[in-house]
């Protein structure tokens, strides 16, 4: 998806026309006038809103995030995310996340619970279309996480990092807050292998 970037010159908000450039001059005003309509471009629902607001508040996913070399497989990496379903309208939803993160060198680094807000509906700007989904292998098969098995998806792509090219699998199900059951990258130039796993479900 292309990004957007918004660039505030000196000239505050009237500027955004142009840098440099001088802003039209401001159309009169009428009281009690409607606001002229804002252009919109296409409207989607939120696939982070689908998944998670099918399930009741307090729902909560633990995911568990390893890192290691394949040279070295003892000098591991392991971060733990908890996410909890705090909020829930037709609207939006609100998702707490806490990390705690076991260095390979024995170091625990935990952090400070944070809430994400996720809108149901979302707007591209005017003009810009959606992208092309990427074209993946994909199939079906069960899997079980958190001891329980899931009717889950995979997909397999290939993607890049600064370190070169990267390979993934991913298992995902609808019967799952979030989606994520379980991914697998690896980064041959840097013979690194991530793994993420849901080791645990709580649905009230």
């Amino acid at each position: 998806m292309r990004a957007l970037f918004v660039v505030i010159c000196s000239g505050g908000l009237t500027a955004l026309i142009g840098c440099g450039k001088p802003a039209p001059p401001a159309a009169a005003v009428v009281p009690d006038a409607e606001p002229p309509p804002i252009p919109g471009g296409q409207t989607f629902e939120s696939p982070v809103y689908k998944l998670w607001a099918k399930f009741p508040v307090g729902s909560r996913v633990v995911q568990r995030t390893t890192t290691e070399n394949e040279d070295n497989k003892t000098e591991k990496t392991v971060t733990t995310i908890s996410y909890t379903l705090k909020q829930k309208t037709d609207e939006f939803i609100v998702v707490e996340s806490q990390a705690t993160t076991t260095h390979y060198t024995g170091r625990v680094e935990t952090n400070p619970a944070s809430e994400t807000k996720t809108r149901k509906m979302f707007s591209l700007p005017p003009g810009v279309k959606q992208p092309e989904p990427k074209k993946a292998e994909e199939g079906a098969e069960n899997l079980t996480v958190a001891g329980k098995s899931y009717k889950a998806t995979w997909t397999r792509e290939k993607g890049f990092t600064e370190a070169g090219d990267s390979f993934t699998q991913t298992w995902s199900s609808d019967e799952v807050p979030g989606g994520l059951l379980r991914s697998v990258s690896k980064v041959p130039s840097k013979k690194a292998t991530i793994t993420v796993e849901v080791t645990e479900i709580a649905i009230p």
